[in-house]
């Protein structure tokens, strides 16, 4: 009797832990994407924005970053919040390092959200990748959807 109520208890923990933590946002988006090349690398410019998702708080963010081409390695940026939320929330951005450092232009961008739950102080990631288009001098800026958020 008491392990069998102890193997509900638990049961239920599990399942309420899972449901809290499942939640992943469908989609954030991109606005005023530039993006261009020089000898010296590639840079992206940007806002990422998310409206809050059940319990997953949203945000709005300006991106500015590169590549180098000399020392092709990209790391995570920080992209500046520009909202007033009150989760303590960050945003980063990157190229997805090319295949082959001699390759012409990058294909992808790789985005990170991570914000502290207030109520409990549990941390939660989310990254999500999506194809660019380099656009400088050819094209207005470009707005797009990105879809595939995972937890990580």
């Amino acid at each position: 009797m008491v392990k069998t109520l102890f193997a509900a208890i638990a049961l239920a923990l599990a399942s309420s832990m899972a449901s809290a933590t499942d939640t992943v946002p469908d989609a954030w988006y991109i606005v005023n994407w530039e993006a261009g090349c020089a000898r010296r690398g590639c840079f992206y410019r940007f806002n990422l924005t998310s409206p809050a998702y059940e319990e997953v708080p949203g945000f709005l963010a300006n991106c500015d970053g590169d590549e180098e081409r000399i020392n092709p390695k990209t790391v995570f940026k920080r992209c500046s919040i520009l909202d007033k939320g009150t989760a303590n929330r960050g945003v980063y951005a990157k190229f997805v390092p090319r295949d082959d450092p001699n390759a012409i232009g990058l294909k992808q961008i790789e985005l990170l959200y991570s914000y502290t739950d207030t109520d409990n102080g549990d941390v939660r990631n989310f990254t999500a990748t999506r194809d660019i288009v380099f656009n400088q001098f050819i094209a207005p800026r470009q707005n797009f959807t990105v879809k595939g958020i995972e937890e990580v």
